[in-house]
């Protein structure tokens, strides 16, 4: 059974949620790539630290992501 059909209205919020944030992370990836193709100075390493930092936290919401599809699975047992 296909649990992302499945999930109920407070698993789709908490999904969307996350969803919306990983493409913000990746905006902001994005972002930090572009300026590190010319960097400049000792702002270079914030942006290295900025983008590893959006990095995890892109790994953690699919983690979670996938935490609410496993629990709705179990349910559905």
């Amino acid at each position: 059974m296909n649990t992302i059909h499945n999930r109920s209205p407070f698993q789709q919020q908490e999904v969307a949620k996350l969803e919306k944030r990983i493409i913000i992370w990746q905006q902001r990836i994005a972002e930090c790539d572009a300026y590190l193709e010319n960097p400049s100075g000792e702002r270079s390493a914030t942006i290295e630290r900025l983008k590893a930092h959006d990095q995890k936290m892109i790994a953690s919401a699919l983690t979670m992501i996938d935490d609410i599809e496993r629990v709705e699975g179990c349910e559905n047992v």
